[in-house]
């Protein structure tokens, strides 16, 4: 593509609220490199995301989702398109349930030790495994993250997208299809949060085992 003109730029900063350009990407990567992307754009929430998405499809520009920009590296060259950044989807929520379980909604861009440190002050046992793992949850369902024979396959109940048709829905675990360090979702489609299915358990034994975790 060319280089972005004026009135992309005024477009896209509408569209999104904040966009940095020709902004290193050096200055976000967990690895610390990465050349200048032409846009880094920061929606304020998902209506936002939705119109910075479809500006970017509808103008033939490339964009790329963004978590907490762990396990992506990024070439010297840089991007040549726009970074959406997912970190103001970061809102987390707790849903008690009737009976001995509970949920944890959560944006793609909130921190999984958030999450994490959740379930062990409610006492709810299934994301112990998780302790430690770095990243976003958006970035931590996608590439279904696991460790000491886990997944989060194991405690997703449900993924909210926008499709490539800019329409946001939820998609049910059992219309997920999770693999090996993947989930594979439908073409342009980007997870805008996620829905963990807990149970209740001993709170003391949940937070002895994520400091064993983070111990090793």
């Amino acid at each position: 593509m060319e280089a972005m003109d004026a009135r992309l730029r005024d477009e896209l900063t509408a569209a999104a609220g904040e966009v940095l350009f020709d902004e290193p990407l050096a200055r976000y990567t967990s690895m610390g490199v990465g050349g200048k992307a032409d846009a880094l754009a920061f929606p304020a929430g998902e209506e936002a995301l939705g119109r910075t998405v479809s500006l970017c499809r509808e103008r033939g520009v490339a964009w790329f989702p963004a978590g907490n920009w762990t396990n992506l590296i990024v070439a010297d060259a840089g991007y040549r398109g726009v970074v959406v950044a997912l970190k103001n989807l970061r809102q987390v929520r707790l849903v008690r349930e009737a009976g001995e379980g509970a949920q944890i909604e959560a944006g793609a861009g909130a921190a999984l030790s958030e999450l994490v440190a959740l379930s062990a002050r409610e006492g709810l046992t299934g994301l112990e495994f998780s302790a430690g793992i770095p990243g976003s949850v958006g970035g931590a369902v996608r590439m279904n993250a696991g460790a000491f024979g886990r997944e989060m396959k194991d405690v997703v109940d449900s993924v909210g997208l926008l499709d490539e048709n800019g329409c946001f829905r939820d998609a049910a675990r059992a219309d997920l299809a999770f693999a090996y360090r993947n989930l594979d979702l439908p073409p342009g489609a980007v997870i805008t949060s996620a829905r963990f299915r807990l149970q209740a358990g001993d709170g003391e034994a949940v937070r002895r085992r994520i400091a064993e975790i983070m111990a090793l």
